[in-house]
């Protein structure tokens, strides 16, 4: 990686620069300003453009100083800061952008980011540098743009709110970088059509939001929630099409945001939204297929049917999602007919390339799959006493049907947390979650998520390492869309010390899950214990 470096104009103190003398490293907050149209300008009117230079040079000067910053650099037509404080830098920012916004207005662009600065004779430099000027050459006349490093400093300051952009690749900089906008009022936000070309999107991507529950029960939100979940698992099963998973689709619950803006936030291309109301025996599913890049739907279908047919509605929707997606996103020599589809009639698959099942129809007793839309409910909500509530409805819903495979998936699955946060006895929690795992493989041998219950008790119980990266690498293969099998893949390439490859597989599970906090600090994690400090860090 190529590093951002510049000539020193002022030294911190305490900095030696003379050849020989020691480096000096200081974790700072980065800004890098740009005033916009300087050189077209120097050729129209050269000495306008010099007086709209010297105007934001007195500027930054002044205010740089005044929140406790440091100019290093004026090169031309922008400067290179350093601050002690995050905060200060985002409010030195603000000032700067407000003073060249009125009189004589000076249209300048800032990118702020936080890390470590290395001085020498040479100048300064380091990641943290060239992360800064990647993200000022992202923002437009009159914005202020920073990285989620900096916006977690300004959680709590009140009158510095934020607006995320969602990830972005940027040049020399190994992973995606998140981006925000400063939205204090008075600046400018990047639109969308100023940033499309630079996101970080993957191809054939989507992220299913939680489903509003529209039925006159309120109690009924498990099964909406339920009808999400199925359907993100189905997707998971589809090769070369990546999906948002559960815990980041879901952070979006009850949220009134833009569907263009969360695509953004999570790096996908679709969006699916909708809604469930389920009345006596019936069921009403709306979905709609959102195109991030400009708002419009891609399908809207209502299917209204029977509960007895639910596995067959979910199947049906995920199947016409994938169809859409194939003919949105292929090249367009490859790209089957994309009509678009309204009402109660479900969308038509090209007879040429069927779409094989994703959702099987696991029980045909509805009560039974409701007390398992009831534990998966209790389930996600990550605490020993709503796992313990899990596993009474899974129970439930085994006993009522000892066919289907879902409820011993979900038991084996809980155990196994409760015995790793030392909630229950090792010597039984574990030797239940394989029972229930090896039984739930018998009713359902490419059930992906049971062959991923059993390779977590063969690794965290068993030690058999063998047998648990079999089961890990089958979990894979049915399930490729999976964060989760991916995040428990690289614990356990970690563990065995095959780093680059847990480094590989986290960074995977990241990118399906973006809005993760365990699975950021999992791959954190991951790059420090490969050696690789500077991109754990960022």
């Amino acid at each position: 990686m190529r590093d951002e470096t510049t000539t020193l104009t002022n030294v911190p103190n305490g900095a030696t620069t003379g050849t020989g003398r020691a480096l000096v490293r200081q974790l700072s907050a980065i800004v890098f300003t740009d005033m916009v149209g300087y050189t077209a300008l120097m050729q129209e009117d050269e000495e306008r453009a010099r007086v709209q230079r010297d105007r934001q040079r007195a500027v930054l000067d002044t205010t740089i100083g005044a929140h406790g910053g440091r100019i290093l650099q004026f090169f031309g037509d922008g400067t290179l800061s350093v601050f002690p404080s995050a905060i200060e830098a985002v409010r030195a920012a603000v000032e700067v952008q407000r003073q060249l916004g009125q009189g004589l207005r000076v249209a300048l662009r800032i990118g702020i980011h936080t890390g470590d600065v290395i001085y020498d004779q040479n100048g300064v430099l380091g990641d943290g540098v060239n992360v800064a000027a990647r993200i000022q050459s992202l923002a437009t006349p009159g914005s202020i743009l920073i990285s989620a490093k900096v916006a977690d400093e300004l959680k709590n300051q009140t009158d510095l709110s934020t607006q995320a952009l969602g990830p972005f690749r940027l040049k020399n900089v190994r992973q995606p970088i998140e981006v925000l906008a400063v939205a204090t009022d008075g600046l400018a936000i990047p639109t969308e059509s100023d940033l499309g070309p630079a996101r970080s999107r993957e191809p054939r991507s989507v992220a299913v939001l939680p489903f509003v529950n529209m039925s006159t029960d309120p109690e009924n939100e498990f099964f909406s929630d339920g009808v999400s979940e199925e359907i993100i698992n189905a997707l998971t099963r589809v090769d070369d099409l990546r999906v948002t998973a559960r815990t980041s689709s879901f952070a979006f619950k009850g949220r009134n945001e833009d569907v263009r803006d969360i695509a953004a936030q999570l790096g996908v291309e679709t969006v699916l939204e909708g809604s469930v109301r389920r009345a006596g025996g019936r069921v009403r599913i709306a979905a709609q297929l959102i195109d991030a890049a400009n708002g419009y739907h891609l399908f809207s279908e209502v299917y209204d049917r029977s509960l007895d047919d639910i596995f067959e509605t979910q199947d049906e929707l995920a199947r016409t999602i994938v169809d859409r997606l194939k003919g949105h996103l292929a090249p367009a020599a490859d790209a089957p007919s994309a009509t678009r589809s309204t009402g109660d009639a479900p969308a038509t698959t090209p007879a040429s390339t069927p779409t094989p099942a994703l959702i099987r129809s696991h029980t045909h007793d509805t009560e039974a799959y409701t007390e398992y839309l009831r534990g998966r409910f209790h389930w996600n909500k990550w605490t020993t006493e709503n796992a313990r509530l899990a596993i009474r409805h899974m129970e439930r819903s085994a006993e009522m049907d000892p066919s289907c495979a879902l409820p011993f998936s979900g038991l084996a699955t809980a155990y196994t947390l409760l015995a790793s946060l030392g909630a229950e006895p090792a010597d039984d929690a574990y030797p239940r979650a394989a029972a229930f795992a090896r039984h739930a493989l018998e009713l359902e041998s490419d059930a992906g998520e049971s062959h991923l219950a059993l390779a977590n008790v063969r690794m965290y119980y068993e030690w058999d390492f063998e047998a648990a990266e079999a089961s890990y690498l089958q979990a894979l293969e049915l399930t490729p869309g999976s964060a989760e099998a991916h995040h428990m893949f690289s614990r356990f390439l970690k563990a065995v010390g095959r780093l680059d490859e847990a480094v590989h597989y986290m960074e995977t599970a990241v990118g399906m899950d973006p809005l993760s906090l365990p699975y950021n600090h999992s791959l954190a994690i991951a790059l420090q214990t490969a050696g690789r400090l500077d991109d754990a860090e960022s």
